[in-house]
């Protein structure tokens, strides 16, 4: 952004948040992604995919009990 001249001020910002997750979520979050979705409207199924896999794996880690996740975000802010 700051290359392309045509900002007066720009500046990068890292936000963090906490949140609270189990296996569930853990799994949703694999399901709601693009290419996963693509996949299974092409009639791949969570077997073929290794959901299944990790679903049993996540549930033996995680449990069901909420964990803590950490995330953050990259903001990028132009002025122009």
């Amino acid at each position: 952004m700051q290359a392309s001249g045509c900002f007066r001020f720009v500046r990068e910002l890292v936000l963090h948040h906490i949140d609270a997750a189990g296996c569930e979520r853990c799994v949703g979050l694999l399901r709601s992604q693009g290419g996963v979705m693509d996949l299974l409207k092409a009639g791949y199924s969570d077997e073929d995919l290794g959901i299944s896999e990790l679903e049993r794996r996540a549930h033996a880690e995680l449990g069901d009990e909420p964990r803590p996740w950490y995330w953050s975000a990259r903001v990028r802010i132009g002025v122009v």
